[in-house]
């Protein structure tokens, strides 16, 4: 069970900090795989917005709590929305025996596939800075070119934020600088190293697929959109997200990097339909249900869509991937962006290679 809900005005440096208090190998599982079940977090920026229809009307239309999560609860003397019901498509458990070991060099980012250029930062800890997308105001995103890994998650409202991880770079100042973080780490514990993390699965070609996805857009609202629209030349999805004009009207606006100018592009996209529990309009909890082979996803890469599985075997274990005959899911080589998306999200192809994804809260 994962809380999130941490108000804005907490900063990202701080939080860091804090985790100085930890013995080394707990603060590297938060900062890390931690992430992956304990670190999400979320902030309401904005008063609530109204509930605007999304842009397509003609989709488709209790909890149990262990004694930690009970006390959640109570303290925010919140009721918690039920357990949706189970996922809208039928998906094929993955078998439990992995026979893909991925190529890895000393060089070799483990969270990539690529080689580094500074192999020393694969024995430090790995980064997490919140980065904020709502408002409009606070874009585009600082250095996001250099995150491993990005998470998106949904923060009420309709509305999202992000947590970037850096690991095999340096994510120069964004809200904190990591530089900067790690030199400050490496004088309070000199001795400060960690092992390299475990490989992901990555291979340049992909072999099997279910659909072509040339564009897939994620809709929270028709205010609130990231549009992924694949780029054949350079081999991975550039990000378009809502923009509001002067005039009020809304349109899509291609997202770039604050610093370079460049344009936001991740080879691989990972959409994970996740169970999220309402405590308030801007606080929940998600259940990553620890163990349950059985969740949905759909993963795209090189404009291909693979409908497939997720599952986190425990909370100190990284984030598994597999396609529907349980083959563990192969990601192209280069940066990954995961979206946790409800469980009940709606899917619909809208033309050959177009996707509409539509978030309904659970």
């Amino acid at each position: 069970m994962l809380l999130i809900g941490i108000p804005l005005a907490a900063s990202v440096l701080e939080g860091v900090l804090e985790s100085e208090a930890m013995d080394a190998n707990r603060a590297v599982r938060h900062l890390f795989w931690g992430v992956l079940i304990l670190l999400l977090s979320a902030c309401s920026v904005l008063n609530p917005a109204p509930k605007i229809t999304p842009l397509f009307t003609d989709l488709p239309a209790t909890a149990t709590f262990d004694s930690q999560q009970a006390q959640t609860k109570a303290a925010y003397q919140a009721t918690p929305t039920p357990r949706p019901s189970p996922t809208p498509w039928r998906v094929v458990t993955p078998t439990a025996t992995q026979n893909t070991v991925p190529d890895q060099t000393y060089r070799t980012n483990p969270l990539t596939g690529l080689e580094v250029e500074d192999t020393d930062l694969l024995l430090e800890r790995p980064v997490m800075v919140k980065l904020a997308n709502w408002p409009q105001s606070l874009r585009p995103f600082n250095q996001i070119l250099k995150a491993d890994i990005v998470f998106e998650y949904f923060i009420g409202h309709q509305t999202n934020h992000i947590l970037a991880l850096f690991y095999g770079g340096q994510g120069g100042n964004t809200v904190v600088d990591t530089a900067a973080l790690r030199a400050y780490i490496r004088t309070k514990d000199p001795e400060n190293a960690i092992e390299r993390l475990p490989d992901l699965h990555f291979d340049k070609e992909i072999s099997a697929w279910d659909e072509t996805a040339l564009r897939v857009s994620y809709l929270y609202a028709d205010f609130s959109v990231m549009d992924w629209r694949y780029n054949k030349v350079y081999g991975g999805y550039e990000l378009w997200q809502d923009f509001q004009k002067e005039d009020g009207t809304y349109t899509l606006q291609q997202t770039l990097d604050r610093d370079t100018q460049q344009p936001v592009i991740f080879e691989n996209v990972l959409i994970l339909l996740a169970d999220y529990i309402e405590y308030n309009p801007a606080f929940f909890d998600i259940d990553f249900r620890e163990g349950d082979k059985e969740q949905a996803a759909i993963l795209l890469r090189d404009g291909k869509m693979t409908n497939g599985t997720w599952y986190a075997p425990a909370n100190n274990m990284p984030l598994q991937f597999f396609d529907q005959r349980g083959n563990p899911y192969i990601l192209k080589p280069g940066q990954t962006w995961i979206t946790f998306a409800s469980t009940t999200s709606r899917i619909e192809m809208v033309e050959e290679g177009v996707w509409d994804i539509t978030f309904v809260a659970n």
